[in-house]
């Protein structure tokens, strides 16, 4: 989901456009001041060194408005990447359980103390090298993410006391005002569990059963 910045504390926003310097801007600039700046730069150029200055003076201003045209975004069109929170179940010897058939994925509930709350399974990548760092999503859970700065799930899971993990996020801000909150912890019982970033924005959480 998109959420926008609300700035009045009305609720969400439509997505907006944000604009930016363009590179034509400045040309139209040099070209209608071109009698005001013409003597001071031909006294410059006729200065020792003063020439190499100059240019590097003029390519700096290019390169900036070049950039500020490359940063504009249409708002519209904008397709953000999102935090993505997955879940490995463990044993003592930290061998992943739905792997080892301990855990029958198709045995596990979970509810949530917010709206959407749910997960969607993530099986086996066979087809990718076994040493790939994507393999570290087999098996898991994909639980739902939503905006709030602290929310809880309750597993239950078949032969297991159920387990409530608390996690806590942490608000981001990113272009055409929109948020979304990001994993930095997670909890369970008081003890604190192991919280990574395996692939940018994409956090594995993991629990020891």
């Amino acid at each position: 989901m998109i959420a926008t910045k609300d700035k009045k504390g009305t609720g969400i926003k439509t997505k907006a456009s944000i604009s930016f310097p363009r590179l034509k801007s400045l040309k139209k600039w040099i070209y209608s001041n071109r009698n005001a700046t013409h003597e001071p730069v031909t006294y410059l150029m006729g200065k020792p060194n003063m020439k190499k200055i100059a240019v590097v003076w003029f390519v700096g201003l290019l390169l900036a408005a070049c950039s500020d045209d490359d940063d504009e975004i249409n708002c519209e069109l904008f397709d953000p990447a999102f935090p993505a929170l997955f879940l490995r179940i463990v044993d003592d010897s930290g061998t992943n359980r739905i792997e080892n058939g301990t855990v029958d994925p198709e045995n596990i509930e979970v509810e949530g103390d917010f709206l959407g709350a749910g997960f969607q399974f993530i099986p086996a990548n066979e087809f990718a090298d076994p040493d790939s760092s994507i393999r570290e999503l087999d098996n898991t859970l994909n639980l739902s993410l939503p905006n709030e700065s602290r929310f809880r799930y309750l597993l239950r899971i078949d032969n297991f006391e159920p387990v409530t993990i608390t996690f806590t996020a942490e608000l981001t801000e990113i272009p055409c005002d929109i948020i979304y909150f990001t994993p930095i912890r997670a909890e369970s019982n008081g003890q604190e569990l192991e919280l990574q970033e395996t692939f940018p924005l994409e956090f594995l959480v993991v629990l020891e059963l």
